[in-house]
């Protein structure tokens, strides 16, 4: 989905409405979890990854699926430097699966990078982690002073309002979370953010975090039918 003139008239605050409707037009009907995102899009390229940690708790089993992100991402890309302020799951990565490409760097406090910067990167990547910052307009204002002028493009992905989960536990009066998330986004509340960020927004995908299974028949037509009921919105756009 690209943001037309009139969303981004709201974005920037030009016009204000208090029940302002924003319909989702997908240009791509297709299924396509993250990890399919990352290869289609990153291979070969030159990438900086936010928040490349995870908690640690997850980690041994996530590699054991071959989902774990940044090593994914690591054997995607041209070149791959991650930052973290988790001090003990960088040593942990490295003393267990010899992953030494994700550096400890506080985003808040804006020193000089651990890693030297030649040419340009491809992308900057902030995969799930907005959603754990208590304030991600100032987050993402400090992203930017950091990083401009040395990546081509920043792609993020946050946890959807609309999942389909969601909806279903509607009915059954309970809230299913992570217990570090502050927030949950729509396409609108998640372009705003990044508006007033300063971020220019180019392009809005709902995707599935991870593969659907292929016996779940029903799922993928609910999924592909109704876009908004998938679980991640990923946004493409520069500093």
């Amino acid at each position: 989905m690209k943001v037309n003139s009139i969303m981004l008239d709201f974005l920037k605050g030009k016009y204000f409405s208090n029940g302002q409707s924003f319909k989702f037009e997908s240009e791509n009907k297709e299924l396509i979890n993250l990890i399919q995102y990352i290869h289609t899009n990153l291979k070969e390229k030159r990438v900086i990854h936010v928040g490349a940690c995870d908690h640690i708790n997850l980690i041994d089993q996530k590699i054991k699926n071959n989902i774990y992100l940044h090593k994914i991402i690591t054997e995607v890309a041209q070149i791959c430097y991650g930052i973290d302020i988790e001090k003990e799951v960088i040593k942990y990565l490295s003393e267990n699966y010899c992953i030494n490409n994700i550096y400890y760097y506080d985003v808040i406090k804006g020193e000089n990078l651990p890693f030297h910067i030649s040419d340009k990167f491809d992308y900057l990547l902030l995969f799930d982690v907005i959603e754990h910052i208590g304030d991600p307009v100032s987050f993402i204002q400090q992203i930017k002073n950091i990083f401009i002028g040395k990546v081509e493009k920043v792609v993020i992905t946050v946890p959807n309002a609309f999942v389909l989960n969601n909806v279903k536990n509607i009915f059954k009066n309970i809230e299913l979370v992570n217990t570090d998330h502050r927030f949950w986004f729509t396409i609108y509340t998640i372009s705003k953010v990044l508006t007033d960020a300063g971020i220019n927004v180019e392009n809005i995908i709902f995707i599935n975090r991870y593969y659907v299974p292929k016996k779940n028949v029903f799922l993928k037509f609910i999924l592909k039918k109704f876009p908004l009921l998938r679980d991640t919105i990923l946004v493409e756009g520069r500093l």
